[in-house]
């Protein structure tokens, strides 16, 4: 028997038991997430983080926690990225981005495929950063994480050189 060299399977409203998406607040589902994410986080309990994820969840990371590009697949794979590295990056100051196209929005893909998408900014010990949440709902009303994506996007204190560069030509 073949194995499926692509396991992973979308979060279809069917597959998570899900009929009816009216009366979502967006804005609502991210802020009791990011809230629920945020407090977690600053007591460095991985076990609340792991939790806020689908079993078959994703982190992606991009040089915030891990100064790599890495993906973690999976309850399990994520505990073990937040056991090494939650506590070493000091990840805080987590906060909702509400300008256009960071905001929450629930967004329809197709009939059986919708999910809340939201942006937040967040420091670490060495940066700042922005992190992209795809949250899925469950029947018993609450959102889990399908995929999160954080990226490092500045260094605190290792400001980038810039210096001018002076173009000269030679007309003959």
């Amino acid at each position: 028997m073949a194995t499926d060299p692509f396991p992973q399977r979308l979060p279809t409203l069917d597959r998570l038991g899900v009929t009816d998406l009216s009366n979502i607040s967006p804005s609502k589902v991210a802020t009791e997430w990011l809230n629920a994410f945020s407090t977690a986080t600053a007591q460095i309990d991985t076990g609340a983080v792991v939790g806020l994820f689908l079993e078959d969840g994703f982190w992606k990371d991009v040089i915030a926690l891990t100064w790599d590009l890495r993906t973690f697949e999976g309850r399990k794979n994520i505990q073990n990225l937040l056991d090494a590295r939650l506590a070493a990056t000091d990840l805080r100051e987590i906060c909702l981005l509400d300008e256009p196209l960071r905001e929450p929005t629930l967004q329809k893909i197709f009939p059986d495929l919708a999910w809340v998408r939201f942006c937040f900014g967040f420091t670490t010990k060495h940066g700042k950063g922005t992190g992209v949440v795809y949250l899925v709902p469950l029947p018993d009303s609450k959102w889990k994480a399908y995929s999160l994506l954080t990226c490092l996007d500045s260094l605190t204190e290792f400001p980038e050189k810039v210096r001018a560069v002076i173009l000269c030509r030679s007309f003959v």
